[in-house]
């Protein structure tokens, strides 16, 4: 049966109803073009994910100067403040952020001797001024 038979068919069949049939055609239309945002956004986000690997990888690889090493210690702190979050002292185990920290700070080639300078901010304030409080040589450890 062709196209237009078909068409007509339908059309003068005493069970069709052309509101339902807009209706079932625009919620089709709809569900396609979620579909196809939500693909968009899945593919953003695995660019965006694959970028920063490359860019962890570059880092990672690339041998670093004393001078170069200078100039990035700013950039691996911002760098850390995006791969890791703040610490939450309701939810999270201290120890497990403390490893977690340490291995994060040794991939981006942080001086241990700034590693306290760079987990202040990460840490809620009470949990700081603790630390701010003990004595200079022991804060730093």
């Amino acid at each position: 049966m062709r196209i237009v038979n078909l068409k007509k068919v339908i059309l003068n069949s005493r069970d069709y109803k052309e509101e339902f049939a807009k209706e079932m055609l625009e919620a089709i239309i709809v569900r396609r073009q979620e579909k196809e945002v939500l693909e968009r956004q899945r593919e953003k986000k695995e660019r965006d994910g694959q970028f920063e690997l490359e860019k962890i990888k570059l880092q990672t690889s690339s041998p670093e100067t004393s001078e170069s090493s200078e100039r990035n210690t700013k950039y691996n702190y911002v760098e850390l403040q995006n791969v890791l979050q703040r610490f939450d002292s309701r939810n999270d185990d201290i120890s497990l952020y403390l490893v977690v920290f340490e291995r994060q700070a040794n991939r981006l080639k942080i001086n241990k001797a700034d590693w306290v300078t760079q987990l202040m901010p990460l840490l809620p304030s009470d949990v700081a001024q603790i630390i701010a409080r003990e004595p200079e040589k022991e804060s730093s450890d």
